[in-house]
């Protein structure tokens, strides 16, 4: 990846992969199938850490938005805020989002 922060991936996630196939393709030139890390057959968890479904929702789709506000915090790589995340009566954030 090029970006050097966190937040700059976030940002240029939405350029970089504009769909989950774009995402997927990303992908695929890596390797011929997702990925699973020892975690994730620990776990049993049934998607790979980089399922391209979820990335794209969860990066490009909420994530991004969010840091693009300065409504979100990644721990560890900042320190908490002690903002609770409310939301108004369309689901629109008012609070800060605590990860």
């Amino acid at each position: 990846m090029p970006e050097r922060t966190w937040k700059e991936f976030a940002l240029a996630f939405n350029g970089r992969y504009p769909s989950a196939e774009a995402f997927r393709a990303g992908c695929r030139g890596l390797s011929e199938r997702e990925l699973r890390r020892a975690t994730d057959f620990e776990a049993d968890t049934p998607w790979s850490a980089w399922n391209w479904r979820l990335n794209n929702y969860g990066i490009g789709g909420v994530l991004a938005p969010l840091v693009s506000e300065g409504r979100v915090r990644v721990l560890p790589m900042e320190a908490p805020d002690n903002l609770l995340t409310t939301a108004d009566a369309n689901g629109r954030l008012e609070g800060r989002v605590y990860f």
